[in-house]
């Protein structure tokens, strides 16, 4: 096939590549909170993140801006947003934002003693109720998209020609698409929870490519807590879903788990569910009316 040029000049383009990592607070709220840097020559917090090298590849160039700028050393397989921005009195600007995840406590302790390079005054962790005053339109935007799509599990696999020597970044693709996946074999408990996740998700009404994809690898190599957590903080359609359904059925599906898992982000989910639930049947149900008695004369 003909890789001839079509054009001469190809057009002017930026290119950013950021990371979404996150946290849960360690006040014991079970609230999370999403890692910002603090440049000194612009406005807002941003996420880490910069433009890509020549002949860098993408997630690389991230994974680069991230350790320079935090310390912190992830492996970035998944796309979780794109942003477009047209030109105006700068050139145009491809902006993806990776997904760095959860940091464990250790990790979240690497960066206590991390030392940001000159062009980064702080880092910050922004609970998701403060960011639209800690960042600008746009960056809040983007952090909003990403931290969307980590939540429905709707992100997509970076894909990158092999090259020589990249072996390494070759497998991580092939990784996120599942390629390595092993079936585990499910106790009696699990399938019956597995159930639950797909009368749920027929509940739902509609549901991602993406999410689908993240939820059929979770349950497939038995990570049941991951797939809760990700319906968890979903929700079901407005016209086609069955709230009523969908938030019974993750009780029940909360409890079951937390008999094999007590792990508190399972606990924290469960109340949530059972606080749609509840909600649900209290909007359902119609208030009682006591009619005045009658005085009855001896």
């Amino acid at each position: 096939m003909s890789t001839t040029r079509i054009t001469t000049k190809p057009p002017t383009r930026r290119s950013g590549h950021h990371t979404l990592v996150l946290r849960e607070d360690p006040d014991g709220s079970h609230d999370l909170s999403v890692l910002l840097v603090e440049p000194i020559d612009t406005d807002g917090l941003t996420l880490p993140g910069g433009p890509a090298e020549q002949d860098e590849l993408p997630h690389l160039a991230a994974r680069r801006h991230l350790e320079t700028e935090t310390g912190l050393v992830l492996p970035l397989r998944t796309i979780l947003t794109i942003d477009y921005t047209p030109a105006t009195d700068t050139p145009e600007a491809l902006d993806l934002v990776y997904a760095g995840g959860m940091l464990t406590p250790r990790q979240a302790h690497t960066l206590r003693h991390h030392q940001p390079p000159q062009q980064i005054r702080a880092l910050h962790w922004i609970p998701r109720h403060r960011l639209r005053d800690a960042m600008t339109d746009d960056c809040y935007r983007r952090v909003e998209d990403a931290w969307d799509a980590w939540e429905h599990g709707t992100g997509l696999p970076l894909l990158a020609d092999p090259r020589p020597n990249s072996e390494t970044d070759t497998g991580e693709v092939l990784e996120a698409l599942g390629i390595f996946d092993i079936p585990k074999s499910l106790t009696d408990t699990e399938l019956a929870i597995v159930n639950l996740f797909l009368t749920a998700i027929d509940a739902m009404g509609g549901i991602r490519a993406g999410h689908h994809h993240g939820l059929q690898r979770w349950i497939t190599t038995g990570n049941l807590t991951t797939a809760y957590l990700s319906l968890a903080a979903a929700r079901p359609l407005p016209r086609t879903g069955n709230p009523a359904q969908y938030w019974t059925t993750l009780t029940t599906a909360g409890e079951l788990l937390t008999t094999t898992n007590p792990d508190r982000r399972i606990i924290y989910a469960l109340t949530h569910c059972r606080t749609q639930a509840t909600t649900l049947r209290q909007k359902s149900t119609p208030p009682t009316s006591h009619a005045p008695s009658r005085l009855v004369r001896p």
